[in-house]
């Protein structure tokens, strides 16, 4: 048996073994989330290897897609990117090593720890997506706000447990919120094979954490005493969790300033105790892709008109497909993160039934907006990405 085949017997086994944590009995439900499996690696722009370890990261990205989620921890505390959250969740995964890693944090048969080399992520995150069950929880954003007056994040949500589930010992069900960043062009130092030392002078780090809500250990949900039996989580379960923080990134350079256009919301279900436990499922979204929906008092029985943007991210002309219940004037603007107006139609009246419009942006600048389409005094609000 060769090294690979052996490790991913190991895997498998690892798998199973690592999943006693969870004692579950499936539900039959065809529309549950499939499992998104987290990686999570220390990273920083002064360690030579860790180039290396970002292209194990994307060739993983590039296979599995929106299977995955990677999360890159930024240290130590003289890192340009460094972040305080981020070095607390480095100490508590003991990703020390510069590049390390871990993978849905499950400890692996064979392993030490919960942290990995480099060349076993692909093995283990192969392992753990390969006919894999749907996630044991599901999460449903309802809510993913960014107010950039007072750089404040408001987001809300539905956290389905799918599975009966019966944590063993401390363990205690868990949610995290990251903030996490892409393309920051820094400078980077890599070793190449002969060891010679080279510095990247526009680097794009990406996947960089830039903040943890309330922390990396996460808040503990609240379970309704009904919805434990015999000491298990009842299929079935939902608890809805409102979160609120504010960004925290201190001001310096251009390169190191917040960019909430490339920037998205991570939440994590995990489980908790002293030690991390096993990320059950994650979701990943851009941030401030789900703006509460605005009513004013004289319209409280309308509801918002379904409004898609394709394609999405666009360039040059987005489509904007939208249904009337009823014949009204609507009126059509796509907003900035800062609130501004960047385009704005002039008002219209249009018979019920479905539309669709071409809005030319090919003069606007790369970004997230928000296409805002008001009727009847109810405003629907769709995220628009604009990425040539």
């Amino acid at each position: 048996m060769n090294n690979r085949s052996a490790i991913a017997t190991a895997v498998c086994l690892a798998a199973m073994l690592s999943l006693t944590a969870i004692r579950a009995v499936a539900q039959q439900n065809p529309e549950r989330q499939p499992l998104r499996v987290v990686l999570e690696e220390s990273t920083g722009d002064w360690c030579g290897m860790c180039p290396n370890g970002r292209r194990i990261l994307d060739r993983i990205e590039q296979q599995h897609g929106e299977g995955v989620i990677v999360l890159s921890y930024h240290g130590p505390s003289d890192e340009p990117l460094y972040a305080e959250t981020a070095k607390r969740a480095m100490f508590d995964l003991g990703a020390l090593g510069y590049p390390s890693g871990a993978v849905q944090r499950t400890w692996f048969e064979g392993e030490k720890t919960i942290v990995v080399d480099q060349p076993k992520w692909s093995v283990y995150t192969d392992s753990l997506l390969a006919g894999a069950p749907p996630a044991p929880v599901s999460i449903q954003v309802e809510r993913n706000e960014f107010d950039a007056a007072t750089s404040r994040i408001i987001a809300r949500v539905r956290i389905r447990v799918e599975e009966d589930l019966m944590p063993d010992g401390e363990m205690e069900l868990h949610v995290t919120a990251v903030l996490k960043q892409d393309s920051i062009l820094l400078p980077q130092n890599e070793y190449l094979d002969d060891g010679t030392l080279v510095v990247h002078r526009d680097y794009r780090q990406m996947d960089v954490v830039r903040g943890m809500w309330p922390g990396p250990k996460g808040e503990r949900l609240d379970i309704p005493s009904s919805a434990i039996v015999d000491g298990a989580i009842v299929a079935g379960t939902e608890i809805v969790k409102d979160i609120e923080f504010t960004v925290d990134i201190p001001e310096s350079t251009p390169e190191l300033a917040f960019a909430p256009g490339h920037a998205s919301l991570v939440f994590l279900v995990h489980l908790q105790g002293a030690k991390p436990g096993m990320i059950l499922q994650g979701v990943e979204e851009p941030l401030g892709s789900h703006p509460a929906v605005v009513r004013e008092e004289s319209a409280v029985a309308e509801t918002p008109a379904p409004l898609l943007c394709a394609p999405n991210p666009a360039h040059g002309t987005a489509r904007l497909d939208f249904s009337l219940a009823r014949s009204g004037q609507i009126s059509l603007a796509l907003v900035a993160t800062t609130g501004e107006w960047v385009l704005r139609m002039q008002p219209e009246y249009m018979q019920a039934g479905n539309h669709s419009i071409d809005l030319d942006i090919s003069m606007i600048p790369d970004g997230l907006y928000f296409v805002e389409l008001m009727h009847g005094g109810v405003r629907s609000v769709r995220s628009l990405i604009i990425a040539r």
